[in-house]
Formats: structure tokens, C-alpha cells, sequence
């Protein structure tokens, strides 16, 4: 997406600024605040505003195990650093995609009463999503982590060129992980984010976009914990994610997920672990 396609869609997607469809039990966006040259702008660029898909269980699981064959974690990887240093925003949220789909086993839908889904992938039986507005946050660098999120994810991906990392973006990759490396024991997730933040060591950034590199960080297990595994090397049930958050004595209101949550400053940076995934970018 152009700057003007993503400047247009945001306004238009902004919470206020979208209506509610009752029908769809959506939010979507209003057409009738497109102008006349913002909508040749938009079909200019082939964006369909609105696009909503349903997909049951089953085809959302077989379009998210396609979609993993279609990348290596070694190119999430550098899709990911780029995002990192903003040569390339929208590689950033490819790792969480990857994450979601790579080692997502085949299976059907296995209710869960406590998470009113999917056991395993923590899908609906059903699952509507507006693909445009999706499209919009990744290309923001922003993940939707989820499984229909990380499905919409890698099928644009793969229409779209990889994402070589520039030297600055090493350069921003290494700072990041030296300030998380020197930060203090009783560092706490949303503390680091405040202090990549008042470093700037992250240009372009806010605390939402440093949020979601540390999750990335967290899962692939650069940022070290013991409470739970890592998708990235073998399939984690979502109902053990949830029983392990759980665990963990955190405010129901928190938002931070695992296994990020579990994540402190005492746990440093696993620079064996940060080798083996980035050196190669």
C-alpha cells in the first residue's frame, strides 16, 4: 500500500468513524465519507473496501497451513528486521503470521467451554473478518494475532517481493536487543517498552508498534521465559496458553500475552537464540 491508500483507509477504519452493520455484527467502514477522489485513488489500487470473508473452522486451518508452506521462518525472520528498522513496515507482523500457521496441526474443531472456541488454534466455529482493514494494520506494522489474522497475513505476503534488511535496519535490530540485554532485572514488558521509547531506539514508533516486536521477540524466544513453549518450535495448545496465563497473577485487564507476559528484565536476552534466527539478515 501507497502512503495515501493507508492514509485513506485509516481515517476511514478510525473507530469513530466507522458504522455498525447489524447484519454482519461488524463494524465496517462508511462509504459515504470516501470522496469522489479518494474512491479513484482506492480502485486505482485495486483496494476493495469492506471485503469481509467467512470462513468455518476447518477451511481457516487448511488456508492457515497453506499459507505456512509459502515462507521459512528464515524469511520471516528478515521480513521482521526490516520492520524493525522501517525499510520495510510491513515485514514486521510476517513473523507473527509464521508463528500462528507454521506448526499449526490438522484438526478439527475441539470446543473448549472455557474459551468458547477451538481448543487447539482457539478459533470460532465461525470466523468473519474484513481482509481490508486487517491488510491496513499490517501494513501499519502491526500483527493480528490470531488465526485468521495470520492466514490474511501470509496469503498477502506472498503476493508481495521478500523484504531484504537494509544495514540500518541491523544496525536498529542490535541496538534493540543491547538495550533490552542491559535493562534492569524488575523490568517489566510494558516497562521496556517505555524505555525503547525514551531511548528512540526504534524510529517511527509508538508504544503499540514496540509492544508487538517485543511479543514477536517473546516468541521466538529471544526474549527468554519458562512458563510456556514456543510455537515456533512446536505447537502450543491455545487452551495451555490460556491455563498458563492464568497462572502468572496478572490483572484480568491485561493485555499482554504469552509468552511475552511471562517475560522479565531478569531474564535478559538469549543472544544464542537471537544468532541462530537474525544472523543471516
Amino acid at each position: 500500500m501507497d502512503k495515501r491508500t493507508i492514509d485513506i483507509l485509516d481515517a476511514g477504519y478510525r473507530p469513530r468513524a466507522t458504522l455498525w452493520d447489524p447484519v454482519r455484527g461488524q463494524s465496517i467502514l462508511d462509504e459515504a465519507v470516501v470522496t469522489t477522489a479518494e474512491r479513484a485513488h482506492l480502485d486505482s489500487a485495486g483496494i476493495v473496501v469492506n471485503d469481509f470473508v467467512t470462513w468455518e473452522h476447518d477451511e481457516l486451518v487448511d488456508r492457515a497451513r497453506a499459507a505456512a508452506r509459502t515462507l521459512d521462518l528464515r524469511g520471516a525472520c528478515a521480513a521482521f528486521v526490516a520492520g524493525v528498522g522501517g525499510s520495510a513496515r510491513r515485514g514486521l507482523p510476517v513473523l507473527d503470521g509464521y508463528t500462528w500457521c507454521a506448526k499449526l496441526p490438522d484438526h478439527s474443531y475441539q470446543t473448549v467451554p472455557e474459551l468458547r472456541a477451538c481448543g487447539v488454534c482457539g478459533a470460532t466455529q465461525s470466523n468473519t473478518v474484513d481482509r481490508t482493514v486487517l491488510r491496513l494494520r499490517f501494513w501499519q506494522g502491526q500483527p493480528w494475532s490470531n488465526l485468521i489474522g495470520a492466514v490474511v497475513n501470509l496469503e498477502e505476503w506472498r503476493t508481495l517481493p521478500p523484504a531484504t534488511p537494509t544495514a540500518q535496519d541491523r544496525l536498529v535490530f542490535e541496538a534493540l536487543l543491547d538495550a533490552l540485554a542491559a535493562a534492569a532485572p524488575t523490568l517489566s514488558p510494558s516497562g521496556a517498552v517505555k524505555l525503547l521509547g525514551q531511548a528512540k531506539v526504534i524510529p517511527k514508533s509508538n508504544a503499540g508498534l514496540r509492544y508487538r516486536i517485543l511479543e514477536a521477540l517473546a516468541d521466538t524466544g529471544v526474549l527468554p521465559q519458562t512458563s510456556i513453549g514456543l510455537r515456533t518450535e512446536q505447537w502450543v495448545d491455545a487452551v495451555d496458553q490460556s491455563r498458563a496465563w492464568s497462572t502468572l497473577g496478572r490483572s484480568h485487564r491485561s493485555d499482554v500475552p504469552l509468552p511475552l507476559a511471562a517475560w522479565n528484565g531478569a531474564h535478559g536476552v538469549d543472544r544464542r537464540r537471537a544468532i541462530e534466527l537474525f544472523a543471516h539478515c
